[in-house]
């Protein structure tokens, strides 16, 4: 299926086997309807989809991440990130570079 949205911000691991994206769709999985951009990572063998910049209660950024990168092995995802709820210890008001592990791997 087609899904509508703008999508940047793409990153693979070296044997292409996860890659990772920014996008501002709300389509992709359940639980993110902030119609902002967030980071998604995907398992191009099994077509596997899941939402990477959430907190760990599971709860989505608050704010835009655009940009990020994967490892080698794609076992981290590095972001830019404005969310405020991502980290308990983010009080600066700016956006923070974060590593969250691929949860795909």
């Amino acid at each position: 299926a087609q899904v509508s949205g703008t999508f940047t911000a793409i990153s693979a691991s070296d044997n292409g086997r996860y890659v990772m994206f920014s996008t501002d769709s709300n389509a992709l999985t359940t639980g993110d309807a902030n119609a902002l951009y967030d980071v998604y990572a995907k398992d191009t063998v099994t077509g596997q989809v899941s939402l990477v910049t959430k907190n760990s209660q599971g709860t989505v950024s608050n704010g835009h991440t655009f940009i990020g990168s994967m490892s080698a092995d794609g076992d981290h995802i590095y972001v830019l990130s404005s969310g405020s709820n991502l980290l308990t210890t983010d009080t600066n008001g700016s956006a923070d570079v974060i590593a969250f592990r691929n949860s795909l791997v």
